[in-house]
């Protein structure tokens, strides 16, 4: 082990020392061995979450865009066929919704930023005489989902702004459980700024402080602004041009947009 620059034993080391390496040690070990003794029930269990996973993005897709995702050319669902079962899913399940709410009262239509009592609510307060105590209430609730490691929440550049829809979450194991409106992500974008992104996200994980994690993402910070102050000069030509460059997912083939766009498809060639 290394302390304070010089290789020491195991047992020449601290009381505490000792007793940190063990418990990371074994903190390390104890998932590994778990899934040892049934590996079966591991991959069951690991193929529960992909399913579970699909099954969100299909309802997803159902209740928020029924035809414009299936039916888009890139889409991973694009077959008309799919198109004919989300829409008639996602109507089936608005009208019998409707019809349900329809005879518990009148519906609101109104987004997470407005607020608003319910003045309805009975509470029976005597039994013998029916009598009701009517109180005004105002509720929100949070669907609580597995727990996670981190989120990450990017902060507006100017003062009174928020950013909406931008937000990564990370995993216990330290992988990315869900990514919305980071470039990392995007089709079209310059690798440089996907690898940036990458990066600075797993440097938010380290550190055991406020500040030890603010140092780990200025170290990536400064590492890539001295990339474009010094315009790349202490890398090689092949990999600055992979940085500069971006990719995109062509949603037609090639021989029928080959004529629409020449400049795209000279670089293609």
């Amino acid at each position: 082990f290394l302390a304070n620059n010089n290789t020491v034993s195991f047992h020449e080391l601290p009381q505490e020392t000792q007793l940190s390496i063990e418990r990371k040690r074994l903190a390390d070990y104890c998932p590994n061995a778990a899934k040892k003794d049934d590996l079966n029930e591991a991959k069951r269990c690991n193929n529960l979450i992909v399913i579970y996973d699909s099954l969100q993005l299909a309802h997803k897709c159902i209740l928020n865009s029924f035809y414009g995702y299936v039916m888009r050319k890139g889409a991973r669902w694009h077959r008309m066929e799919m198109g004919g079962i989300v829409c008639t899913t996602g109507s089936t399940i608005m009208k019998r919704t409707r019809e349900l709410i329809e005879q518990i009262g009148r519906p609101l239509e109104l987004d997470t930023v407005n607020h608003y009592t319910n003045d309805q609510y009975h509470e029976l307060v005597d039994k013998e005489k029916h009598q009701y105590e009517i109180r005004s209430e105002n509720s929100i609730f949070f669907e609580i989902d597995r727990p996670y490691l981190a989120m990450i929440l990017p902060a507006s550049t100017e003062e009174g702004k928020r950013i909406k829809k931008h937000y990564c979450v990370f995993n216990m194991d330290c992988t990315i459980a869900e990514l919305k409106g980071f470039e990392v992500k995007c089709n079209g974008e310059l690798q440089l700024i996907k690898i940036f992104q990458a990066s600075v996200f797993e440097a938010f994980l380290k550190g055991t402080t406020l500040e030890e994690c603010y140092n780990h993402v200025a170290t990536i910070a400064d590492y890539w602004l001295h990339m474009l102050y010094s315009h790349a000069k202490d890398i090689s030509d092949k990999e600055l041009f992979e940085l500069i460059s971006e990719r995109r997912t062509m949603s037609r083939m090639y021989l029928i947009m080959e004529n629409k766009n020449q400049h795209l498809f000279r670089q293609l060639k």
